[in-house]
């Protein structure tokens, strides 16, 4: 039988077999190794790995790679199944591959376990386990989940060195319990749990000087080289040992033991929670300390009580359930403790009496809805696991971590929300509302609006059944209405809701009374956001004289820690839907709604109007990429204007947005400016109300409004009389105006009035001396040209446009530019023509111009029936169908 493969990554990573050192000389399968080690036998993906090996800007061939280098790692290790590939990626084979962080952890859980039955025992394997040590964990690995993972381990190893001196003491060596804890005490100096350890020790073998000099000692050195002071648990301990009382010691024998008081039964099905239950099972078994944070609504609770009956059922483990949602504050955690437990406390206001009550527990303790009262939960829970004999399990929930040594912290997410097109009854948010609107003998609904209700309160499962709650006596339609606006008609009937849960308002509202002033004022000003922003965003928005820069950043990483705002990628944040509309109401009625709106019209101008000059440029992906990005923001400016009677707003955004919103086929955006055409827009400059009113006539073309295309190009055309550039309309405005005269006519089948048009777009593009635009106009002439029967003179002219379109580096002006060439050579030369139409598809890809690309297959396909293959014509036609629709 083969041994198995050594890893070790406790110091620096060593590879062995039989004892014989494996070297493993590439750095990239050295870090290939360490995330699959990292990873202890669970499967890593390949995207995962990608990030581990070339972080954000991987390499075209990227997966390729990859399996190259996993295939070398594999030859190298010198055992084809110590890599087991398993989708989406790849994993360590345990029966392969012993890795010493695993094996250390696996001994320290078993210590745990069993420190009270066998405490001679523990205290060999811990100090044969410590032994493995060899320096600091992944030594040498920089990424961040390395350096996480390190400083995970170093924390355990700082347990396991008091579990062991934990074990010498119960097994009647205090000698080397108390040297182990002092070495441990210098090598952590400004550890204050390490620093109690020691001095319990100390106390427990009779030198409570000793133990007092060591608290001392650590409390001049806190003050002097971090600025702070010790927790209150730290000065308890101080005050007991001088009073001459033993920490720590147990309760009398005989001493009343009642029943704890159990969870809540879980009242209705739970949905949508499978891996969520999973993890949070997985981390119970792992430490003795597991938090839920979320936004309010979320589920937290839920979750801990269907694992607390779960616990309970399956194993007849205790459970008590300590509900905190009435704790006025950090007084009432105590006695609220106390009576949960069912032990007899003399003093249920003596944290530290009530947290010796903790530590004896045996079993699993929620500590439900700690929000509120984070310093005392955090403080009792620390004092409690400092004292357990290791069968004591805290489940907390609370919008924040308690951040308390050994926390695993499980961030609990709202639930996917499907499009409605997409939407099933297997969805669960789907199957929530269904279930929920059930129970309310409401009428069904369809998937869809299912669906659609869900997205409105951001898949917060306590909004999807206060909503179908409400659907039971309002129709859909109007529910959703209303919940655009506001929350207040999410208002829970039942009285198993509780005063916090009876409407969403009262839930976020409770979670944004524990802000402070200025996390207030950021999360109000964030509300006109509307959807995910990067921190300088934030900081543009939101930063003034009384709340600087660095403030705002700080107040965004307090709301991400208090589940008041989510973190969504690198530098990517968001307010849930809910929480946006309650920030927005408590931004109307503040003295900051004028000026933060301001700033956020002013920003979202500048991107509309830097994107629109680099659309017809080498910028033009990117550009493409931002306006995507803003359009949350841009229908949000847009709505306010149109609110307010802003009509430069709305001409300017329209105007800008046109050539992004045609290539785009988005005439949604396009119709903005049809109402400056109906309305009173003479105090607007010329230039920018007639741009904007050009840009609504492709949209009424396209909605197939033929009378009002004519009448918008009407006011169009009259704008363009002689001497009308220079001074009534730019140069610019003119191009556009003539470009969208000559599309109309071309589509018409008017082929002389639009060649007219297109060549005097042509003249106004070459006077402002922009390639990109004359390229366009020049395309447009091409294609009426070969539709008039003048193919040769049409491709001669889409040759000068592809040719400009190349000056440009424009991808949407070389795809028509492409496609105009095609349309010229389709009857004297198809394969060219063939050719022509892969570029234009190609490049209009690049740029997402899904108009250009729609023409170019269209085109494609049809030709190809003509002179190709009929059976890829054919196929090619459901991915031209798919662009269109």
């Amino acid at each position: 039988m083969i041994a198995p493969l050594q890893v070790r990554v406790l110091g620096p990573l060593e590879v062995q077999r039989s004892d014989a050192p494996v070297t493993i000389g590439s750095r990239s399968q050295r870090r290939l190794l360490a995330a699959l080690a990292i990873a202890g036998g669970q499967t890593v993906s390949v995207d995962h790995l990608i990030d581990t090996l070339w972080g954000p800007d991987p390499p075209a061939a990227a997966r390729n790679s990859l399996q190259s280098h996993v295939a070398r790692l594999r030859a190298t290790l010198g055992d084809g199944g110590a890599i087991v590939t398993r989708d989406p990626g790849y994993a360590l084979d345990r029966t392969h591959v012993e890795v010493d962080a695993i094996a250390f952890e696996e001994v320290l859980a078993r210590g745990r376990r069993e420190l009270t039955t066998d405490p001679d025992g523990v205290a060999a394997r811990l100090s044969s386990a410590l032994a493995w040590w060899r320096g600091e964990a992944y030594a040498g690995f920089e990424d961040d989940r390395a350096r996480r993972e390190a400083e995970r381990l170093a924390d355990l190893r700082v347990e396991a060195r008091c579990l062991e001196a934990e074990a010498r003491l119960r097994a009647g060596d205090p000698g080397s319990a108390v040297a182990g804890l002092q070495r441990l005490a210098a090598d952590e100096p400004l550890r204050e749990d390490v620093a109690v350890r020691a001095a319990r020790a100390l106390a427990a073998a009779d030198r409570p000087t000793d133990a007092l000099t060591l608290l001392r000692t650590f409390r001049d050195r806190l003050a002097a080289e971090l600025g702070l002071d010790p927790t209150d648990g730290f000065r308890d301990l101080e005050q007991q040992l001088l009073r001459g009382e033993h920490p720590g010691a147990p309760l009398p024998a005989g001493a009343p033991r009642d029943e704890p008081v159990g969870p809540p039964r879980v009242a209705t099905p739970t949905v949508g929670r499978e891996a969520e239950l999973a993890d949070l099972g997985r981390c119970l078994r792992r430490g003795p300390l597991v938090t839920l944070v979320g936004p309010g609504g979320v589920g937290k609770t839920r979750l801990a009580m269907v694992v607390a009956h779960a616990r309970a059922s399956a194993t007849g483990e205790r459970v008590a359930w300590v509900d905190l949602a009435h704790a006025v504050g950090d007084p009432d955690v105590p006695p609220a403790l106390s009576e949960a437990l069912g032990r007899a406390v003399t003093d249920t206001t003596d944290r530290a009496a009530v947290a010796t009550a903790l530590s004896r527990f045996r079993g699993l303790v929620v500590l439900d809805n700690c929000e509120h009262v984070l310093d005392a939960a955090a403080d009792v829970v620390a004092r409690a696991l400092d004292r357990t004999s290791g069968d004591l399990v805290v489940l907390a929930t609370s919008r924040e971590r308690l951040d308390v040594p050994g926390e695993q912290v499980i961030s609990v997410p709202p639930l996917p929300v499907p499009t409605p097109e997409a939407a099933t009854a297997a969805d669960p948010v789907v199957a929530l509302f269904l279930d929920r609107l059930r129970s309310a003998d409401g009428v069904p609904v369809s998937p869809a609006e299912a669906a659609a209700v869900a997205a409105a309160v951001d898949g917060l499962p306590l909004g999807i059944e206060l909503a179908a709650a409400r659907a039971a006596t309002v129709p859909v339609d109007e529910l959703l209405r209303r919940l655009r606006d506001h929350l207040d008609v999410l208002a829970g009937t039942g009285r198993r809701h509780g005063e916090r849960q009876r409407t969403l308002v009262n839930v976020i509202a409770w979670s944004h009374a524990l802000l402070d002033e200025p996390e207030q004022r950021v999360f109000r000003r964030l509300a006109v956001l509307a959807w995910a922003f990067r921190l300088a965003t934030a900081v543009r928005v939101v930063a003034d004289d009384d709340l600087p820069a660095a403030a705002v950043v700080d107040a965004v990483g307090r709301l991400v820690e208090r589940s008041m705002l989510l973190r969504v990628g690198v530098d990517r944040y968001r307010l849930l839907q809910p929480l946006r509309l309650f920030a927005a109401e408590q931004l109307a009625a503040s003295p900051d709604a004028t000026v933060t709106r301001r700033r956020h019209l002013e920003l979202v101008r500048e991107v509309a109007a830097r994107v629109d000059t680099e659309l017809t440029g080498p910028g033009e992906p990117a550009a493409v990429a931002e306006i995507e990005d803003a359009l949350p923001d841009l229908r949000a400016v847009h709505a306010r204007a149109v609110d307010d009677g802003d009509l430069p707003t709305i001409a300017e955004l329209t105007g800008e947005l046109y050539r992004f919103a045609y290539a785009q086929a988005r005439p949604d955006l396009l119709t903005w400016g049809a109402r400056l055409a109906a309305e009173d827009a003479d105090e607007l400059p010329a230039s920018v109300r007639l741009r904007a009113i050009a840009a609504s006539v492709p949209a009424a073309v396209w909605r197939g409004h033929d009378d009002e295309a004519a009448r918008l190009a009407a006011r169009c055309a009259a704008a363009l009389h002689p001497g009308a550039v220079g001074d009534d309309l730019d140069p610019w405005t003119a191009v556009t105006v003539t470009e969208v005269l000559g599309d109309l006519h071309l589509q018409r089948g008017e082929l002389g009035e639009a060649a007219a048009a297109y060549e005097r777009n042509v003249r106004l593009a070459r006077t402002v001396d922009h390639p990109g635009l004359t390229s366009l106009g020049l395309s447009g002439l091409s294609i009426c040209r070969t539709f008039q029967e003048r193919d040769t003179e049409g491709e001669g002219l889409a040759e000068e446009a592809a040719a400009l379109a190349e000056e440009a580096g424009a991808p949407s002006a070389r795809s028509l530019a492409a496609y105009a060439l095609g349309e010229a050579l389709a009857e004297r030369a198809p394969d060219r023509a063939l050719e022509a139409f892969d570029t234009a598809i190609a490049e209009a890809s690049r740029s997402r111009a899904r108009f250009f690309e729609g023409i170019a297959r269209t085109a494609d396909v049809a030709l190809r029936g003509r002179f190709g293959d009929p059976d890829e014509a054919l196929a090619r036609s459901h991915t031209a169908l798919q662009v269109w629709y």
